[in-house]
């Protein structure tokens, strides 16, 4: 439901591998009940997880019952890194960190991303181009 001139860039969801600890030690407390229901519950919350890149935002919705969206203009991305277990990187797993100038969300994690870097290399140049569609500069304090 982008408007016309904002083109889908990337798709995703989290990969349960950022569960496996915890479905891990589920399975060896089984007997106790109650950590089946709590591996089902994060089993649905990764799962019901979209993060959406277009050529203007990203977006992230999340939520099992009620849903939450949190939305970004590219314009307010300041830096990005990619972050990688070695477990992860066995994988090819990352988690992609986002700062922005945005006050509601001054910093994004993208978790358990399949393929991080090129990822956060996609949003670096949907980043550049709409700072310079829109002409905007960063300015930084020495």
């Amino acid at each position: 439901m982008e408007p016309p001139h904002e083109q889908l860039v990337w798709q995703g969801t989290p990969s349960q591998w950022s569960n496996f600890r915890f479905f891990v030690l589920s399975i060896l407390f089984c007997w106790l009940i109650i950590p089946v229901f709590l591996a089902i519950h994060r089993l649905l919350v990764t799962r019901s997880m979209r993060m959406t890149l277009t050529t203007e935002r990203l977006r992230m919705e999340w939520g099992v019952v009620s849903r939450r969206l949190e939305e970004v203009e590219l314009y307010r991305v300041r830096d990005s890194a990619v972050t990688q277990t070695p477990i992860e990187r066995m994988v090819n797993l990352g988690t992609i960190w986002i700062a922005t100038t945005d006050h509601a969300t001054p910093v994004l994690h993208l978790r358990a991303i399949a393929q991080p870097r090129e990822i956060r290399e996609r949003l670096r140049q949907c980043v550049e181009n709409v700072k310079q569609a829109k002409r905007i500069r960063q300015m930084e304090a020495v």
